[in-house]
């Protein structure tokens, strides 16, 4: 029997549908035919004091109530840098509450703020060595410090974090960066990608004259990679004045 060329063509195109459904179902048999979308954040953690947790998500992501899938050992963790399933929703707003697996979370450091209000001159022990890099990013009552830091062989350095109450006018909190880099003699060039953590001043809640505070981070930063001269850098950013409190579970 001969075949027009309609017909094989018709044949040609079965088959190949066939052996694609093949290949696909090969592929997707093992997950459940299911698809997610994974995102990384920064996070404060809460919870009700009987296990149940919920994580209120930064750049107005919402909040997050970790289902039971979620392989996570919370602890005391107060910040962390999470990755999570972005769920199917139409609109999430800063304040939508919504279920998902949290697949990873890293603790990020907590870390107290410097009062130095009164000293004149402030003590080497702070340190005014230079950084490579610097950012600064404020939601919901927290501050989150980046930076970019040479470390010695054995990784010993320290930073630190102040500011000076006085020079608070009402809409700019001031802060200052500390780094010490523990061996200056080193010849190594490693570097490290510093994250810290710290709560806005609760003294700064009730004083702000406007819609936002403005917060500000200073340090010696190199121009160059040589390190052959350093400069101050200032990195600032705002935050809403009903977002200078952080949040507690039983908020929402």
């Amino acid at each position: 029997m001969r075949v027009n060329r309609t017909e094989r063509m018709r044949f040609f195109f079965m088959g190949a549908v066939a052996l694609l459904m093949v290949v696909l179902t090969s592929c997707l048999g093992g997950e459940g035919n299911t698809y997610r979308i994974t995102a990384t954040t920064f996070a404060t953690v809460t919870n009700n004091g009987a296990g149940s947790y919920r994580l209120f998500l930064d750049e107005n992501r919402g909040i997050l109530e970790p289902t039971d899938e979620s392989p996570i050992n919370w602890g005391d963790a107060e910040r962390v840098l999470l990755q999570y399933d972005i769920p199917f929703a139409d609109t999430i707003t800063d304040n939508t509450r919504f279920k998902s697996i949290v697949r990873s979370a890293t603790k990020v450091p907590v870390v107290p703020l410097i009062d130095v209000t009164g000293l004149e001159t402030l003590p080497d022990s702070l340190g005014n060595d230079g950084v490579v890099n610097l950012d600064i990013t404020a939601y919901r009552g927290y501050l989150t410090i980046h930076a970019i830091v040479e470390r010695s062989r054995s990784g010993k350095y320290s930073l630190y974090y102040s500011y000076d109450t006085d020079a608070f006018k009402g809409d700019t909190l001031n802060l200052n960066l500390h780094y010490l880099y523990s061996d200056e003699n080193s010849s190594s060039s490693d570097y490290v990608n510093h994250l810290d953590c710290a709560v806005i001043p609760a003294f700064v809640r009730d004083r702000v004259v406007g819609d936002s505070l403005y917060v500000t981070l200073s340090a010696e930063m190199w121009k160059d990679s040589n390190k052959t001269s350093k400069g101050r850098v200032t990195r600032c950013v705002s935050v809403s004045k009903r977002r200078l409190t952080p949040p507690a579970y039983s908020v929402y």
